[in-house]
């Protein structure tokens, strides 16, 4: 299953409970979770060119679409 949620699912004893069950999570990372510097480590490869951002539209009910993000997924194994 995944779950989406805001920055208050992010914290470490739900994403670890939720990751413990076989489930899936998706949500912001704060400041908490993901300090500035980090932050530049995922940033630098978009800067540089060297990941393929992917677009993210979003279908209104009016019949117009819009741009509402850009990104690229990253995993990262963590342990303890």
């Amino acid at each position: 299953m995944l779950y989406v949620g805001d920055s208050k699912m992010a914290s470490l004893s739900t994403r670890c409970f939720l990751q413990a069950t076989g489930d899936y999570y998706l949500c912001p990372l704060g400041g908490t979770q993901l300090k500035a510097v980090a932050m530049q480590t995922y940033l630098d490869p978009v800067e540089q060119g060297v990941v393929e951002v992917q677009e993210i539209h979003y279908d209104y009910a009016d019949g117009h679409t819009a741009l509402i993000a850009r990104g690229y997924e990253q995993n990262h194994t963590k342990s303890g």
